[in-house]
Parts: C-alpha cells; structure tokens; sequence
C-alpha cells in the first residue's frame, strides 16, 4: 500500500501559495489568512461558551404537535410545562 505524500493531496496543492506570488500578493494572502484565523478562534471561542453554559442548565425542547383550530392553544401548554417543571426562580423569570 501505497503513503500519501503532499504531493498526492489536492487540498495541499490548493491552498499552497502560487510559485510565481509577488511579495505584496503574500503579503496580502498571510493578512487574509491571519484575519480568518483570527475570526474562526472567535467562533470556537463562542461555541465553547456555549456549550458550557448548555451543560449547566439541561435544556429540554418540546415540539407541540396539533391543529391549531382544535381549541387548545399550544402556548397554554408550554406555559404549563414552565410552571410544572421549573423552579420558582425560572417561573417568576418566564411569567408575562
């Protein structure tokens, strides 16, 4: 079996700088580059933080399913299942 070399990857091959690049297009290419480095640790950053606050409080979506014309609403329900299943804390926050 064959190993892969750099050579063999077309990924390598398309983002290896041009051989014939001026030195103020690499100058420009490592600022873009450095600048979308810098906005993708932002984003792991912030889905981090995210993920965190997600395991401190267990989030539980619910999808109510029905007929609207049926006569029940469905924010009654989901008004209902705050008070059930919240603390007092958590309602007094989510109350209209």
């Amino acid at each position: 079996m064959r190993s892969r070399s750099d050579d063999d990857d077309p990924l390598a091959a398309a983002l290896s700088p041009p051989p014939d690049e001026s030195p103020e297009a690499r100058t420009i290419r490592i600022t873009r580059e450095e600048e979308a480095l810098r906005v993708s640790q932002t984003i792991d950053e912030s889905i981090r933080i995210e993920r965190q606050a997600n395991k401190k409080y267990k989030i539980v979506r619910v999808l109510l399913l029905g007929q609207s014309e049926s006569g029940v609403c469905h924010s009654t329900h989901a008004s209902r299942l705050v008070i059930v299943y919240s603390t007092p804390r958590e309602v007094h926050n989510t109350a209209p």
